[in-house]
C-alpha cells in the first residue's frame, strides 16, 4: 500500500480486501465511484471529514468545482436525499441542469467513502 500514490486507488483497495465479504463494496458501487467516472470538470470535497464522522455534526459543506467557479452547500448526512439536493442546486440556477446527475453521483460516492 506504501507504494500506491493516489489516496482514492488506497481507499479503493482498502475496501475491496475487507475480511468482511458484507462489507465490501459492490461492482455497481466501485463503479460510481468519482475515481472510475470521466474528468467533466467537476469536483466534490468535504470540508473538514473529522468533523463528519464525529457524533455531534451532521451536517457536510462541500463545493463543487468547475471552471473554477466553487459553490457552498450544506448537506445533512442524517436527513438529506443526494438526488433531491443535486435536482434542488439544478433548478436554483447553481448548477447546469445537465450536471444534476453527476453532481448526484459524487454525493452518493462520498457518502458511501464517509460510511467506511
Amino acid at each position: 500500500m506504501e507504494k500506491v500514490a493516489i489516496n482514492e486507488v488506497k481507499d479503493i483497495i482498502e475496501s475491496c480486501i475487507k475480511p468482511n465479504k458484507a462489507e465490501r463494496p459492490k461492482v455497481k458501487d466501485l463503479l460510481n465511484h468519482e475515481f472510475f467516472g470521466e474528468d467533466i470538470g467537476l469536483r466534490l470535497e468535504i470540508v473538514g471529514r473529522d468533523l463528519v464522522t464525529s457524533s455531534d455534526i451532521a451536517k457536510i459543506h462541500s463545493y463543487t468545482h468547475k471552471e473554477n467557479e466553487a459553490i457552498q452547500f450544506e448537506f445533512d448526512v442524517e436527513h438529506d436525499d443526494c438526488e433531491e439536493v443535486a435536482n434542488d442546486m439544478a433548478k436554483a440556477g447553481l448548477i447546469m441542469e445537465e450536471d444534476a446527475r453527476i453532481v448526484f453521483k459524487l454525493l452518493k460516492s462520498q457518502l458511501i467513502s464517509l460510511n467506511r
